[in-house]
This record gives C-alpha cells, structure tokens and sequence, in this order.
C-alpha cells in the first residue's frame, strides 16, 4: 500500500475538480484497501499457554472482535498517519488520516468502511475545503461511484475483515524467523521477533499492490523483514516493516492501542450522505 505516492502518478492538466475529488477517493480505497488486507494484529491466549509467543499469537489470531490502531507510513519524503478502530462483529472501521501535503497541502480526512456493504463514507469538510458545494456531513463512496469516478472498483473486493489473508496468517508463511529479545512498546514489556517473509507471499495476499508497483515501475522485493512485538498475552502489539522498491522506501510502522475492548461505530445516516457521483 502506498498512498504516499499517489500524487507523483496523477497530473493534472484539465477539471481539476474532478481529478482531485477523485485522487481523495482513490487514496482512502488504498488505505482500506491496504488496512483490510493486512489484518488487525489481535490474539488472546488460553491459560495454559506460554506467554510472549510468536507461535501462539499466529495461531489464536482469529479470537478477535475489535481493535484500536495507529498506523505510521513514510514514502517518497512524506509521512501520513490513521488512527484506527475496527470492529470486526459488525464489519465496521473507522479512521482519522493525516495525509500531510499528500494533495499540496496538509489533509486531513475522516472515514468510515462499512465492510459488509462494499462502502467508504467519507467527511465533506475535505471536499467543502475544495470548493465543492456539499449540504451534507458525509461523502458516500461505493462499487458503482468508484466506476462513475474512474476509480478501481476492483479494490472493493478487498473488503472482507473475515475472509482475506490477515498478516498474522501471512507470518506463518514466513522463510525465517529470529527471536531478537526482551523490549518495549508503550511501557509495556513484550517479546522482540524478525519475520521474514517471501515478497511474493506479501504480493498474493495483497494483490492491491501490484497496481501501486505498475505506477512508480518498480516490483516487489524477494524478501519483506518485518519487526514484531508480542506482549505476554500474546498479543501482537507492534509490527514495523520497511520495502525498498529502488526509486523509493517506504517504512510503515503500526502500533495496537486495544484488543477486544468496546467501539462504537455507527454508518452516517442516509439523510447525512451525498454520493461521490455527485459531485462531478
């Protein structure tokens, strides 16, 4: 996933209103897109298990209902972040992203997936900033605006928090595995592990990428080494990871803050919603 650098492949030369409304667009799908694919880094252990285990956290991974996250991204000089809570039970999340100058100023935009329903609901306030004329709170965007848009609306395939290959799945596949020692993330004590992973693993289990490697014509390295970090719960806590494609680094960072703990998520009314189609 690298909505970093969606702006160095879109140049626009003419309706810039709709180019830029849709570069909004297509970044949030990414984001999803990406997040949805790569799992909720969740576990719980059962009593009788041993404690700061990389082994019993791929293992317990599916015993989740809900998490919270902060997710970093660095690529191409600039660095956005997502504060995010998903809950798995009713297939919804919603997220605060700070794209920084990602659209040649500093954005920030609020969102909601429904997973169930294929649908982004994103805040107007980023579009209203844009001069676009909005009289509701919320910006809907699906399958059949993406199409209207110009957008992929193959990337809405991606949404099933059930069904994808999470990145706890993704580690058991993995080529090798180090066990680093004893850190710590937010105060709290957890067990430091290297995971690598075939490049080619990563790619099948977020096939979104390949059109993100098409656009800055690089491919995906052979090896991906992720740091992770399971506290004695084992729960993962932290997962870093950095992927050189050649003309670019990108490093994401993503750091759990709750496992299992109530959110609350609700889907903008509809009398709240404008379509995205809308607006063009």
């Amino acid at each position: 996933m690298f909505p970093g650098d969606a702006p160095e492949s879109v140049v626009i030369t003419e309706q810039p209103k709709r180019r830029r409304t849709g570069l909004i667009a297509a970044a949030v799908v990414m984001v999803v897109g990406g997040l949805v694919a790569g799992g909720v880094l969740l576990a719980q252990r059962g009593d009788d298990a041993p404690t700061f285990s990389l082994e019993e956290a791929i293992k317990n991974s599916a015993d989740q209902t809900s998490s919270e996250f902060t997710i970093t991204t660095t690529s191409l000089g600039q660095t956005f972040t997502i504060d995010a809570a998903v809950d798995r039970t009713a297939n919804l999340m919603h997220m605060n992203m700070d794209l920084g100058p990602m659209l040649g100023s500093d954005t920030a935009i609020e969102a909601i997936a429904d997973i169930g329903a294929k649908t982004i609901y994103l805040k107007s306030d980023v579009f209203k900033g844009m001069g676009a004329t909005v009289d509701t709170d919320w910006i809907k965007m699906d399958q059949a605006s993406a199409d209207k848009t110009g957008q992929d609306a193959g990337l809405f395939d991606q949404f099933d928090l059930s069904g994808t290959v999470d990145t706890a799945e993704l580690f058991s596949q993995a080529s090798d595995i180090k066990e680093i020692g004893d850190d710590e993330v937010n105060g709290e004590k957890v067990r430091h592990y290297e995971v690598t992973v075939p490049g080619s693993n990563v790619l099948e289990a977020t096939p979104q990428l390949q059109g993100q490697l098409d656009q800055l014509d690089a491919t995906m390295p052979d090896e991906i080494v992720y740091d992770v970090y399971v506290n004695e719960a084992n729960e993962f806590r932290r997962t870093t990871s950095e992927m050189d494609l050649g003309a670019s680094k990108t490093k994401v960072d993503i750091v759990v803050t709750s496992i299992n703990e109530p959110v609350s998520i609700e889907v903008p009314a509809a009398e709240d919603v404008t379509d995205i189609a809308d607006l063009l």
